[in-house]
């Protein structure tokens, strides 16, 4: 394995445990506006859920949109480093479902 690959490996797996860090945020300000929704429906008869209702689903939106297209990016870096280094790194990568 040359150097210029390993660094180009290390480079996509870092992206991808930035996006991972990334997406984990979005799962506490999920988590957050799930126990707010809660909380308002247990005192308030869920007087005041529409907003947060409405950021989450924003939230969750947002997320799914930019997970697909990082997975995808990462992806196709993943499957042109294959052909630079004439074989198949990840078998059955290709074959996945994306989300």
């Amino acid at each position: 394995m040359s150097k210029e690959s390993t660094s180009t490996t290390a480079t996509i797996a870092y992206s991808a445990l930035d996006q991972i860090r990334a997406s984990r945020e979005s799962v506490i300000w999920l988590t957050a506006l799930m126990k707010a929704i809660h909380t308002d429906m247990e005192y308030e008869k869920g007087s005041n859920v529409v907003a947060p209702a409405s950021l989450g689903q924003y939230i969750g939106l947002d997320c799914m949109s930019l997970l697909d297209n990082r997975t995808i990016e990462l992806q196709k870096q993943l499957d042109a480093l294959e052909v630079i280094r004439g074989s198949c790194l990840f078998p059955g990568s290709r074959d996945q479902d994306h989300l």
